[in-house]
């Protein structure tokens, strides 16, 4: 994680927005690999908001992609799917072949989700 605040204060000292965004996706994935899911899921929204206003809309579905797996870490399927959705929609946009990899994510929790539900048949 030294490393990640490093790259952030480089990025923010030569103002490249780009890096600083690239540096707080990294920061939120070393917090969430390390079991700081809230910490995490703020690296994140930080790198969305820097991603969104540089328009970098690849990088913007990493974060996303990244976000949802924080989210769905917490327990908390839906938001993780509502991230996932909006990191394949802006895919599908690009023609991105990730777009399949993220739909699987959106699928795979749903489906979780559902044979979980109350009154579910599904063992």
């Amino acid at each position: 994680m030294d490393y990640c605040s490093q790259a952030l204060k480089l990025g923010q000292r030569l103002g490249h927005k780009a890096a600083q965004g690239q540096a707080w996706d990294s920061l939120g994935f070393a917090q969430q690999c390390s079991g700081q899911l809230a910490q995490a899921v703020a690296s994140y929204s930080h790198a969305l908001d820097i991603l969104r206003q540089i328009g970098d809309r690849y990088l913007e579905t990493i974060t996303l992609t990244h976000l949802g797996d924080a989210h769905e870490a917490t327990g908390d399927i839906a938001t993780a799917c509502d991230s996932w959705r909006s990191a394949h929609a802006i895919l599908t946009d690009l023609h991105h072949p990730d777009a399949e990899k993220v739909r699987a994510k959106i699928v795979v929790a749903t489906d979780a989700a559902s044979a979980m539900a109350p009154g579910s048949t599904a063992k």
